[in-house]
């Protein structure tokens, strides 16, 4: 009996150790409200730096990983990149040098992006065995698992408060601290949206053509809004204007009211949007399959430009204080004036550049299939 009890206390200690893996750092993280600690850009989803850019970009290096890139965004913290790959493997470079610090393998595929807080990290992944994991970055060592389903979207973290939804349907609250869920929500069909958020409700598209409000603290429907085809996309809120923008497979994008689900207007693209948008203080930015990008008024919808890139696009656009950056299925990444509409600048990669570019102070990081991550600096 002792000699099982000693094979079994051998098996768990490796397991926990392969858990921990080397994914640590060697300083404590210093967030700050230039940092990418969440997919796009913040829990509104917007897309948007508040950075001036300048032309042309020098490339300052490339890092080819051990497989497939999702179409999620790596994390950018205090000087870190922080990327999950598709076999599994989570890495930690240096921003500066482009050089590893740490990596990780979990055997199971990274499809959804990670989050962070402080020296914790968060990271789904896309198998229901042990299918979300909390990490602490300074030792290494793992803080708990939980299994759910599946995770291949963005997770969102508010407080202690951490959402997500799988490919089963499964929206759910879990609290950051203890791993323990708090409550759950069935959708009726395969989620593909990241969530998004207000100060009281979360929004997601499901595969069975509706966008829904949940209510934070219980998981309720606050509303749903049903368009006539699967929404992939993730949603953009404008918590300034109780809006929030969301484009769906029917070629439609929509502006609601975030409060009760109200159509405010929309627009048809004429194409399959399978990505979110990106907002700024006046237009929503977004592509579609046949090649289209579009500037509209936020506000009323009303067609601002429209540029004919070639290309199919299925990542959601970067905006920043002058620039629209948008990645392309023909291995370019356009560099676009906001404004006029006017194509300034592309960049040419040897994959398809399927993730949003991330702007990190005077730096832009780009990822291209099937491996590639490539920093430019301005």
């Amino acid at each position: 009996m002792n000699k099982k009890i000693n094979i079994a206390l051998i098996i768990i200690c490796f397991f926990l150790n392969s858990c921990s893996s080397n994914l640590k750092i060697r300083k404590e993280i210093k967030i700050t409200k230039q940092d990418h600690f969440t997919f796009a850009t913040s829990n509104e989803r917007t897309n948007f730096s508040p950075i001036d850019i300048s032309l042309p970009l020098e490339k300052v290096w490339n890092y080819s990983g051990p497989a497939g890139i999702s179409s999620n965004q790596p994390l950018v913290i205090d000087s870190l990149v922080i990327i999950g790959f598709k076999n599994g493997e989570i890495h930690i470079l240096n921003l500066i040098t482009g050089k590893r610090i740490s990596k990780s393998k979990m055997k199971i595929p990274i499809i959804g992006t990670p989050v962070l807080n402080k020296n914790t990290i968060f990271i789904p992944m896309a198998n229901d065995e042990m299918s979300l994991r909390s990490y602490n970055l300074i030792n290494g060592k793992l803080n708990w698992s939980k299994k759910i389903d599946g995770i291949e979207t963005a997770l969102l973290l508010e407080n202690d408060s951490l959402y997500g939804s799988t490919v089963n349907g499964i929206v759910f609250l879990i609290n950051s601290e203890t791993g323990k869920t708090t409550w759950e929500h069935k959708a009726k069909k395969m989620i593909r949206s990241s969530i998004s958020c207000d100060n009281d409700k979360i929004f997601f598209g499901c595969d069975d053509g509706a966008l829904y409000a949940l209510n934070k603290k219980d998981g309720k429907i606050i509303w749903q809004f049903y368009t006539k085809a699967p929404i992939t996309g993730s949603t953009s809120v404008d918590n300034d204007n109780d809006y929030i923008y969301v484009g769906s497979n029917d070629n439609f994008i929509y502006c609601l009211n975030s409060s009760n689900g109200e159509l405010k207007w929309k627009f048809n693209s004429e194409s399959v949007i399978r990505s979110g948008p990106a907002i700024d203080d006046s237009c929503v930015y977004f592509g579609n399959l046949f090649g289209d990008l579009f500037a509209l008024n936020k506000y009323d919808g009303s067609l601002v430009w429209k540029l004919k890139t070639g290309s199919n696009i299925s990542s959601s656009p970067t905006v920043s204080n002058n620039y629209l950056m948008v990645g392309l299925f023909n291995h370019n990444l356009y560099i676009i004036n906001k404004f006029s509409g006017e194509k300034l600048s592309q960049y040419s990669f040897e994959g398809r550049v399927i993730a949003s570019p991330v702007i990190w102070k005077n730096y832009i990081l780009v990822c291209s299939e099937d491996y590639d991550i490539t920093l430019f600096k301005f």
